[in-house]
């Protein structure tokens, strides 16, 4: 999901991961990464930036190049069940697209600082990009630091315009649409400022209708939506699927008429 910084939290000036106070070992809290070490540098940028040359390290934060890239990802939950999962995951026939928008949220929007010259290739250059921006959310030694899940296969990057799926083994550029809206959109703004965007999607194989949280920014986070399943059996075909903003996926995503659970005598 997209995050929001708190502004009474400290980030870091380097990957923008929430710094966190570090408690002594047996405290019952420590922290073995993205740990507050003073400053506005985590522990793992600050080793980093450590084992740079002397006076390497300002050269460094001088040649940066910012570029604007956004990530979408969708419940895996819901990929599977449209048999999408297997077929992005198969390294024989690289899925070729078009891969539906609609079941997507941006969880993260904003600028990657990519140090050091650039590729002047434009294939190169890509590449280097989105090699660069998955190490970043797939690193082993702290928590993501933009979203609470890492990048896979399945994913989609959007860079200069066009929009790549990670791959097994690269990015693959594909069309990322949503079929065309047939039916009403609504909007509701709450006493709150909040505004909720209704998109009803006729035409799909999976009939649906999304309710999505508008931020001022634009970007758009997956609240909840209803849609027909026809791979489901008779009087189960309605199904629900409801987000949380601080879980990495769908928290339920399951038939409308509640399923009577079998009781065994023993």
């Amino acid at each position: 999901m997209s995050q929001t910084r708190d502004p009474n939290s400290t980030y870091c000036r380097r990957c923008g991961a929430e710094l966190v106070w570090e408690h002594p070992k047996g405290s019952g809290h420590y922290q073995m990464s993205s740990d507050y070490v003073g400053g506005d540098i985590c522990r793992s940028c600050l080793e980093e930036q450590r084992s740079i040359p002397t006076g390497a390290a300002e050269v460094m934060d001088e040649d940066v190049t910012k570029i604007p890239v956004t990530l979408y990802q969708a419940p895996f939950a819901v990929l599977s069940e449209r048999g999408l999962l297997l077929k992005m995951h198969d390294h024989n026939r690289p899925y070729a697209g078009p891969v539906p928008s609609q079941y997507y949220m941006p969880v993260f929007h904003g600028n990657l600082e990519f140090r050091g010259p650039l590729p002047q290739d434009p294939i190169a250059r890509r590449a280097s990009i989105l090699e660069n921006f998955f190490a970043l959310y797939n690193r082993d030694d702290r928590p993501n630091p933009k979203t609470s899940r890492s990048m896979s296969v399945g994913d989609v990057v959007k860079l200069d315009g066009q929009f790549y799926l990670c791959a097994p083994t690269c990015f693959t550029q594909v069309d990322f649409k949503s079929v065309e809206l047939n039916g009403p959109v609504a909007r509701l703004v709450t006493p709150d400022g909040s505004t909720l965007e209704v998109s009803v999607f006729p035409n799909d194989d999976f009939p649906c209708i999304n309710i999505d949280l508008l931020q001022k920014d634009g970007i758009s986070e997956r609240v909840c939506f209803v849609e027909h399943n026809p791979e489901k059996a008779p009087g189960h075909q309605l199904h629900i699927g409801v987000y949380c903003s601080t879980e990495e996926d769908t928290v339920y995503y399951d038939s409308y008429v509640r399923t009577e659970e079998k009781v065994y005598e023993v």
